[in-house]
């Protein structure tokens, strides 16, 4: 039923981090909550007497300790809040006015710079620079800053898009290239970082204002250690050299142990070796790593699924399915992949006899490439064998002979229509699957 059984799945998603400001002050709305909603508001009094009620209401340590800071630094500057706070108010009424624009922009980053001393909290320094960025969207300046006060946060994720910003804006910034490989570095983003640094040596070579030439040397002494890409472990695994892809992958673990991609691909080798209990520790590690990954979700209901939890594979595949829709855009790679999975599950749910979902996979094929040939065969099985229906069976049949017309799956599609008309009532084969094998014996 599968159109291809693709055993190497290479799919990089990138992390996107859940580190946000103001998440490690807690979930629920509380008095330091509404405080940071209206100071990222430049409702900077509101703000103030939020703080101060919470500072009354008496707080665990690591938050007493942040709300002290925060009405220290805010009683230090009450006058450069208050200016900004009514500059902001008359620039909601007169948005066009680019001296004011430029007033703004200037005193944000002013107050910021005040807020970044030697020791300093990102929730009350980002929303300044935020709002330059706002204000200022075309400046790379802006997202440079930016970019430093996340690194120096540890937001190193944050930092990265920053910095990226700041090169499509400014393409020569050699400083920008330097702290986003850094950046992909500290988080363990080595093929990311491996492109940054490459881009940074391209364009310092052809630079006037050429980057120190110790700094240089560093970077390429970095490189030399980074692991081979993903791209490597694939190709290995798809040549059977699976000997190589365990010391690659190894090697990237050493270096980053949250790296989920290595383990989930760690685990995809041992389940080549048949070492099914490594491979479920590995998948479920990633999982627990980073839940929003999809590549993790499938291989662990592929690997429940041979193990006959058929409940667990379900859930898995649901999970990977629903993380897959979360992605923004998918490239040809990606969208490849996510369809190679979809007739995976699709011929789950056959093997199931869940007939109903596997038509909604198919159908979700179908939206990816309305030219997938193999979604329509699957479809002509799906009518004969759960609706009875041949007509839309002879129909989805001939969809593969017009789309592929001389092709294996076309002369397939041809044979199913013949047995159709020599068996002209469908109830007499509830498992198509024989058509497969009468067909290639």
């Amino acid at each position: 039923m599968k159109r291809k059984n693709s055993l190497i799945i290479f799919l990089c998603l990138l992390l996107v981090l859940a580190c946000q400001g103001h998440a490690a002050f807690g979930e629920k709305e509380d008095l330091v909550g509404l405080a940071l909603k209206n100071y990222d508001k430049t409702h900077y009094r509101k703000a103030l007497y939020y703080f101060e009620k919470a500072e009354a209401a008496g707080l665990k340590e690591e938050r007493a300790e942040f709300v002290k800071y925060a009405l220290k630094a805010m009683r230090a500057l009450k006058q450069d809040f208050g200016i900004l706070e009514k500059e902001e108010l008359f620039f909601r009424k007169n948005k066009d006015d680019a001296s004011m624009t430029a007033s703004l922009t200037e005193k944000h980053r002013t107050l910021a710079r005040k807020l970044t001393g030697e020791k300093f909290y990102f929730a009350m320094v980002e929303p300044h620079l935020k709002r330059v960025v706002a204000l200022k969207p075309d400046d790379p300046g802006a997202y440079l800053e930016l970019g430093d006060v996340c690194y120096a946060a540890m937001q190193y994720g944050r930092a990265v898009e920053n910095y990226e910003k700041v090169v499509l804006l400014d393409p020569g910034n050699l400083y920008a290239y330097k702290m986003a490989g850094d950046a992909c570095v500290a988080m363990g983003d080595f093929d990311r970082a491996r492109r940054r640094y490459s881009e940074l040596i391209k364009v310092n070579e052809n630079s006037l204002l050429r980057l120190d030439p110790a700094e240089m040397e560093k970077v390429k002494k970095i490189m030399k250690v980074f692991p081979e890409t993903y791209k490597d472990v694939a190709r290995l695994l798809d040549e059977e050299r699976l000997d190589e892809a365990e010391v690659i992958l190894k090697k990237r673990l050493s270096l980053n142990p949250s790296d989920y991609i290595a383990m989930t691909h760690l685990g995809i080798l041992y389940q080549e070796r048949g070492d099914r209990k490594n491979a479920l520790r590995l998948f479920k590690s990633a999982i627990k790593t980073s839940p929003d990954y999809p590549v993790s979700h499938l291989y662990l209901g592929r690997l429940y699924f041979l193990m006959r939890k058929d409940n667990d594979a379900i859930a898995e595949l649901e999970l990977f399915k629903k993380n897959m829709r979360l992605l923004p855009k998918m490239d040809s790679d990606t969208k490849e992949m996510y369809i190679d999975s979809l007739f995976y599950l699709a011929d789950v749910n056959f093997t199931l006899k869940e007939y109903p979902q596997a038509r909604t996979e198919l159908d979700e094929i179908l939206k990816l490439d309305p030219q997938e040939e193999g979604a329509y065969y699957d479809l002509g099985v799906y009518y004969y064998v759960y609706e009875h229906s041949r007509p839309s069976a002879y129909k989805a049949f001939s969809r593969v002979i017009e789309l592929k017309p001389g092709t294996e799956i076309s002369k397939k599609a041809q044979y199913a229509i013949e047995f159709m008309r020599n068996n002209p009532d469908p109830r007499f084969a509830p498992d198509f699957s024989f058509i497969d094998q009468e067909y290639r014996d």
